[in-house]
């Protein structure tokens, strides 16, 4: 997820699409990995956005798009003790759809969207993976927020002709073009083993309606949920033909979230900071509000993602003698990680 322009939902719609079935949580213990390969938008990105273009700035730290690490930099943190790899080529703003160029969005020039990332893995490993290696792909956030401002534009420019106009076709695009953005992404997932992936980590999308952004707005929380419960339905019914496919269900864990802030260890669902109106300032108490913006969550949300990654990955252990040299001068780390 990244900036965009807020959703223009000012009225009632008839959204009359049924929501399919979330994705199941992994199950299964960790598997061990001595290659680890990110993509994704902002919610993964550890900075190579603003290694490209300077941004974010103040008050996002270090390049992230939050207050702190993002749940990459927990398992990159995990890879590294073990003297295994992790390479992220997530960068904020990117789409799994890439758009056309926009002289008004510079970021649409930019190469940094799920098939150049894709294109940049292949030419970077020419396929010599090792046979322990995972990608793992969280991405789609940037495409349902354009697919939320354009519908939100075209049912403003239709209710203004005629304000008793049906939306629902409108309604229906939307929600169909969210299941050719998975689509689009499943295709992509798929690419990966032509560089020698055998093993994918797929994780599905919150749902978009309970962010601050559309607090306050019942039809842009309609619409937002059904865009993201469409993608999600679509990228579950995805099939990887000749990988092997571990499914994180992230909007199971951003809706427990919703029930139960405090069991996250935050106080609310509230944002920090208003992208959108800087003049608003920064909270003081960013670590106990969820998101620290109005659409990405704070590093406290972002560790508890870290946990549901490390309950399905893992680095391969060091050999034993390399802990023994790492215990002999006080450098063993030993890592919790929960089951679900």
């Amino acid at each position: 997820m990244s900036f965009f322009s807020p959703a223009r939902l000012v009225a009632p719609l008839a959204v009359g699409i049924a929501l399919l079935g979330s994705v199941a949580p992994a199950d299964a213990a960790p598997a061990r990995y001595e290659e680890a390969y990110v993509f994704g938008d902002s919610l993964s990105d550890p900075g190579n956005l603003f290694a490209l273009t300077g941004q974010p700035g103040f008050p996002y730290v270090d390049g992230r798009f939050t207050n702190g690490a993002v749940w990459a930099d927990y398992l990159a943190a995990d890879f590294a003790t073990a003297n295994q790899t992790l390479r992220n080529y997530a960068f904020g703003l990117a789409r799994v759809i890439s758009p056309s160029v926009d002289p008004e969005e510079p970021a649409t020039a930019l190469p940094i969207n799920l098939g150049d990332q894709v294109g940049r893995f292949l030419a970077e490993t020419a396929g010599s993976v090792g046979q322990r290696a995972v990608g793992i792909v969280w991405m789609g956030a940037n495409d349902a927020f354009r697919i939320l401002d354009d519908t939100a534009a075209q049912i403003a420019e239709l209710q203004k002709a005629d304000p008793g106009a049906d939306t629902t076709p409108l309604v229906v695009n939307a929600v169909l073009e969210a299941r050719l953005v998975a689509q689009t992404l499943a295709q992509a997932a798929q690419a990966l083993r032509s560089g020698g992936l055998k093993d994918i980590v797929l994780m599905n999308l919150p749902d978009l309606g309970n962010i601050p952004l559309f607090a306050g707005n019942a039809a842009g929380q309609a619409l937002a949920s059904a865009v993201t419960g469409n993608f999600n339905a679509a990228l579950a019914a995805a099939s990887f033909d000749g990988l092997k496919v571990t499914r994180i269900d992230m909007a199971g864990l951003f809706d427990a979230l919703a029930e139960a802030p405090e069991s996250f260890g935050v106080s609310n669902l509230l944002n920090c900071f208003n992208q959108f109106d800087p003049s608003q300032g920064l909270c003081t108490d960013p670590d106990q509000r969820a998101f620290f913006d109005l659409v990405h969550p704070n590093r406290v949300i972002h560790a508890r993602v870290a946990e549901e990654l490390r309950a399905v990955v893992a680095p391969l252990p060091l050999p034993a003698a390399a802990w023994l040299l790492l215990a002999g001068v006080g450098g063993l780390v030993v890592l919790r990680r929960r089951a679900t």
